[in-house]
């Protein structure tokens, strides 16, 4: 079973934290709601490529390097 998509999850989860933003800001900074940014980092919802995009960069990552870590050896 790919893992992948529960890492990248987790790396957006843990990013969204250590930037001291919760999901509600972030929620406003996308213009979504709270409960989308809880829907996705629980795995009841999947991002596509552009909101996956704009989360990233509402966080402050860059979105290419999170995307690396997910890349198998």
């Amino acid at each position: 079973m790919d893992k992948r998509p529960e890492l990248l999850r987790d790396l957006l989860k843990q990013a969204r934290e250590s930037h001291g933003i919760t999901q509600k800001a972030l929620g406003e900074k996308v213009g979504k709601d709270q409960l989308f940014v809880s829907r996705y980092e629980s795995g009841r919802r999947n991002l596509d490529v552009i909101e996956y995009l704009d989360i990233a960069r509402g966080i402050g990552v860059d979105p290419y390097r999170l995307l690396r870590k997910l890349e198998t050896p």
